[in-house]
């Protein structure tokens, strides 16, 4: 049920409050905050080591080559998106993904779909793919050309809480 080890899951989820999260906005294309392992070699603090670590790590990249039948030789961009109260992520002209395939592992422990925050695949005939929330799951998207995902509008009801995705695409 788990797709990483319960030892490196506890450990990136231990680092998650002590981020400094990016904020993106554009309010007609997202809200919400993010950190990537693209870190600054010059940065005093290496505050994503985990994730920067899980980006080379040749294991994943292997099995994520086998999964999705994409070689996946070097190091992957990995981001972990973070939405609270409010935020969201829109389908525009603007902002219009290409065709890929989306990896996502889910980092949310509490949530209720109810609050919003949840991926929502859609293929511009009406017809949608909502991917519920349960945390420490894989999730691999094969998006075509008409295919875009969104992350649904985080509602009051989530209080304090945060719905939290660690995501990398292929192209």
């Amino acid at each position: 049920k788990q797709f990483l080890y319960p030892e490196f899951y506890n450990k990136l989820k231990s680092i998650l409050p002590k981020i400094k999260w990016k904020k993106e906005f554009h309010p007609i294309n997202c809200s919400y905050n993010y950190c990537n392992s693209n870190t600054n070699p010059n940065s005093k603090i290496n505050q994503i080591k985990e994730l920067e670590e899980l980006s080379k790590d040749k294991d994943f990249r292997e099995l994520l080559t086998i999964i999705t039948g994409k070689q996946v030789k070097n190091k992957l961009n990995l981001t972990i998106q973070s939405f609270g109260w409010k935020n969201y992520t829109i389908i525009n002209d603007e902002s219009i993904e290409e065709p890929g395939v989306d990896i996502i592992i889910d980092l949310t422990e509490e949530w209720n779909d109810e609050w919003g925050g949840n991926i929502v695949l859609v293929d511009g005939s009406g017809d949608y793919t909502d991917i519920s929330h349960a945390p420490n799951t894989l999730t691999i998207i094969n998006r075509k050309k008409a295919e875009h995902k969104f992350v649904k509008k985080v509602n009051h009801l989530s209080g304090n809480k945060k719905r939290m995705f660690m995501v990398a695409s292929l192209k």
